[in-house]
């Protein structure tokens, strides 16, 4: 009796201590996105300032137009990855809890079955 009350303390501050381990990784994985976001758009701003400081867009327009062409290809392929990764992220929060909850429903079911037998 007293060993199982102290397995279900300790089984509780183990799921406790899974679940806050969880949402710090979250959290991190969320930060992470905003981060690589405001750097990738950091760095279309400097590509764009160095490009009209280099080129003359009067003087060499089609240089210029290839230039910018290429960094504004550049950022929304970034914005594209990050934007699949969030999803696939988000796809994950979504599924996991619902195939977690829908394994102990199956494993309960069948223990209550197991045991009418």
């Amino acid at each position: 009796m007293v060993m199982e009350e102290r397995l279900k303390a300790r089984l509780k501050r183990t799921t406790v201590k899974f679940w806050i381990l969880l949402f710090y990784i979250i959290a991190a994985l969320v930060w992470w996105f905003i981060s690589l976001e405001r750097q990738s758009r950091e760095m279309y701003n400097y590509q764009l300032n160095h490009l009209n400081t280099t080129i003359d867009k009067e003087k060499d327009p089609v240089q210029y137009q290839a230039e910018l062409k290429k960094t504004k290809e550049d950022y929304h392929s970034n914005t594209i990855k990050y934007g699949e990764k969030v999803l696939y992220f988000w796809a994950l929060l979504y599924w996991v809890p619902l195939l977690f909850t829908g394994l102990c429903d199956s494993k309960s079911k069948y223990r209550s079955s197991s045991k009418t037998s």
